[in-house]
């Protein structure tokens, strides 16, 4: 064991060492310097036996009273408490993980949920979930009347192109691996596509996919409906 640096006296973080702590560290091991115990008094005035390489290494600087100070100041700089974020409203503090605040919260619908607290703020969670399944729900009513025979009629009826497509055409991609353009479509959960070296032809033949697939499909649907009317 090598000569012992006698710490009394010395100051880190909020513990003030007082003396060197014999009984402990005889007894968790008398012949391993890096288990000597040092007895430390606390700014806040709690004593304690503290490991002196956690002293040393900065691992601990008091006893505890820094630490929720810290998360106290930490939950205090933005107190959400009794906010209204969508149908969620906070009812307090939860924890704090990794640098982000949670929060207890109460929907609307009387679920409670934590959520994280930039979560909250940016409107990325506005509810316990309830809020998308009444979305869903909204979104399968406006549709309803557009099913056929498992299909979309109003999606397929479509001339938008989708804000992700590079061709300009609907159903017409360039295959960057194989250097070709490819025309597909999908219709009652199969999808068709040939792949083509020609622009041209690939748009010619998604044209005629619509035609042999789409266009009938459509055909039925406007047939179905009108036999629906009333005379």
């Amino acid at each position: 064991m090598g000569k012992m640096i006698d710490l009394t006296g010395c100051k880190f973080g909020r513990w003030t060492v007082k003396e060197f702590d014999t009984k402990r560290s005889n007894k968790e091991s008398p012949n391993k310097s890096h288990t000597l115990y040092w007895i430390c008094e606390c700014e806040c005035g709690n004593i304690s036996s503290v490991l002196g390489t956690g002293l040393k290494s900065g691992h601990s600087q008091s006893c505890g009273c820094l630490q929720r100070e810290s998360i106290r100041w930490f939950i205090d700089r933005k107190d959400l408490t009794g906010q209204q974020f969508g149908k969620l409203t906070v009812l307090n503090f939860a924890y704090v993980k990794g640098r982000q605040k949670y929060w207890n919260c109460i929907c609307e619908c009387g679920n409670q949920k934590v959520v994280k607290g930039s979560s909250l703020t940016t409107g990325e969670t506005v509810s316990c979930g309830c809020k998308n399944s009444e979305n869903r729900k909204e979104v399968y009513k406006k549709m309803e009347p557009y099913l056929y025979d498992g299909t979309n009629i109003a999606l397929i009826s479509s001339k938008k192109i989708r804000s992700n497509n590079t061709s300009g055409v609907r159903g017409v991609s360039f295959d960057n691996t194989n250097k070709k353009w490819i025309a597909a479509i999908r219709l009652r959960g199969k999808t068709y596509s040939k792949a083509y070296k020609n622009f041209d032809d690939a748009v010619k033949c998604r044209q005629e996919m619509e035609e042999l697939l789409f266009e009938p499909v459509i055909a039925e649907f406007n047939e179905s409906r009108m036999s629906k009317e009333p005379i």
